[in-house]
């Protein structure tokens, strides 16, 4: 039996490229319309694993899911890295001159600029996802709209490629978190993620710095998110690259802790690998 895993946006979209690259044929895709409803899914068991962006590398962090990492109480077991390649879609046998409106996710949009500013005829409006930009193309069967997405989708849907490869640069990569109801068991794994708040005092962020800096730790990323109480405090969302065994798990969460006003690891995780269901049978 396929595991379900959730995600946010319709068939096609590139968070479900992203979890059945992570899971291979092992995943059941079952898609969701706003981020917050693959939590949910994750979090009432509707769905095995979710499967989330956090980080694209044109644009930076995707903040809203940042939020939701801390609003709820799931792990992070596992992460992917996807190439993203948008290409414009129309109806079939439609040319580009017919066209007035192109729809996508406001991310494709944005990574799409250098075209758009080149074909100003084209009015871009912002859609839920990119597959579902494609699917109401053609739903519409209107020629002159169109959508930004990518292959599968226009497959899917029954659009062609009207200009292949738009996007403003070919390295383009969205990174996915795998997210779970219960954490990884203790192993020797090579990534953790963390979220963390201080004391509002001098030198609070050097000393927990200094922590992963004495255990000659590379931190791969620290966002600092705002609190609603008090004002203009925040918290940090860090990501760090091991290995870790589960002794130094516990020694770098025991030397954090001692620094740190309140702590919640997300998980240990091995950086881009396959299926943690298979993982954990190891």
């Amino acid at each position: 039996m396929k595991m379900r895993i959730a995600y946010q946006g319709e068939p096609g979209a590139n968070s479900e490229a992203a979890l059945e690259q992570y899971f291979g044929n092992d995943a059941e895709g079952l898609p969701c319309t706003k981020f917050v409803d693959v939590f949910e899914a994750v979090a009432s068991g509707a769905a095995a694993f979710g499967a989330v962006p956090v980080e694209n590398s044109l644009t930076g962090s995707i903040v809203d899911v940042l939020d939701l990492l801390r609003r709820f109480s799931l792990s992070v077991v596992g992460e992917t890295v996807l190439h993203i390649e948008h290409h414009l879609l129309g109806l079939p046998g439609v040319d580009i001159d017919e066209m007035t409106e192109v729809y996508s996710h406001p991310q494709g949009l944005l990574q799409c600029r250098s075209f758009l500013q080149t074909h100003r005829e084209l009015r871009p409006i912002a859609a839920e996802d990119t597959a579902g930009a494609a699917r109401q193309v053609s739903e519409w069967q209107l020629r002159e709209r169109a959508a930004i997405a990518n292959g599968n989708a226009g497959a899917r849907y029954g659009l062609e490629v009207v200009a292949p490869a738009i996007g403003d640069c070919h390295d383009n990569f969205t990174r996915f978190v795998m997210l779970s109801k219960t954490a990884q068991p203790p192993a020797l794994f090579n990534k953790a993620a963390m979220i963390f708040e201080l004391e509002h005092r001098s030198a609070a962020l050097h000393a927990v710095l200094g922590v992963f800096a004495d255990a000659g730790l590379n931190l791969t990323k620290i966002e600092s998110r705002p609190m609603v109480d008090p004002p203009f405090s925040y918290w940090f969302y860090t990501e760090c690259s091991g290995p870790f065994s589960p002794e130094e798990q516990l020694a770098l969460t025991g030397k954090l802790e001692s620094r740190i006003q309140q702590l919640r690891v997300l998980g240990w995780f091995d950086a881009c690998v396959a299926n943690p269901a298979a993982r954990q049978k190891r």
